[in-house]
């Protein structure tokens, strides 16, 4: 006691230090518009004065997640992406028709992204989830328009008013599924909160499904005549 003077305290769970300089987290739950607490943010910062050699850096981890539970979401996409293309390619026994129908899931990114850009939404695991189930619903669509404009053309023969017909066909069971799918996540959007994991899964989900909706109508018949034309040249030549 002569000697020192100790006292108990807490500290940090870890050090931590990045280009010699420590490193201390801070964080908190914000429940609000995301462009208004991100204003806030900033303000308090500027506002807020820091002693000599320290300083704020607002840089956080990749769309609201950590490194690890990124990978991790990621990976589980990728797995049911594959999934559903070996599922398609071993029932039709070939890659084409696979890969035509699994063109619809890049078109329900689009509208998933455009989703969450327009209400200005942070992208979070409800987006992941949203992307995950996506997958499953869009390539059904996608499965009963192509099967049928294959078998229309098989019949019929190669013309794009057999395209035109064909889709115009298979409009009605794919907007029944489109609509079905929005019907019942409207609740979770309408009477979720903002900052809810349901709320981003079912805004992510509708605006996905609008997009590959409207996509896949009228961009898979063509992609699929054009194979079928290129197919048939292969053939004669």
């Amino acid at each position: 006691r002569e000697l020192i003077t100790y006292e108990e305290r807490r500290v940090p769970a870890k050090i931590t230090r990045e280009n010699q300089q420590y490193l201390r987290w801070i964080s908190f739950e914000y429940k609000g518009p995301y462009g208004y607490g991100d204003k806030f943010l900033d303000a308090t910062i500027k506002m807020m004065p820091l002693p000599s050699g320290y300083s704020f850096d607002r840089s956080f981890p990749f769309f609201w997640l950590s490194e690890e539970s990124q990978a991790s979401l990621l990976w589980i996409a990728l797995f049911a992406f594959l999934i559903v293309f070996m599922i398609t390619a071993s029932l039709y026994e070939s890659f084409v028709k696979p890969f035509i129908i699994i063109l619809s899931v890049p078109f329900s990114l689009i509208g998933l992204f455009l989703s969450y850009f327009l209400t200005d939404t942070p992208f979070g695991r409800g987006g992941y989830g949203a992307i995950i189930l996506l997958i499953g619903i869009v390539t059904t669509n996608s499965i009963v328009l192509v099967d049928f404009v294959a078998k229309r053309i098989a019949a019929e023969g190669y013309s794009v008013g057999s395209l035109i017909e064909a889709a115009s066909i298979r409009l009605r069971p794919v907007l029944m599924t489109t609509l079905t799918t929005i019907g019942g996540l409207l609740p979770l959007l309408l009477m979720g909160e903002r900052t809810s994991l349901w709320y981003s899964l079912s805004l992510g989900t509708i605006g996905g499904l609008i997009s590959s909706t409207i996509l896949t109508l009228v961009v898979i018949p063509v992609i699929y005549g054009t194979f079928y034309q290129r197919r048939l040249r292969a053939i004669n030549v």
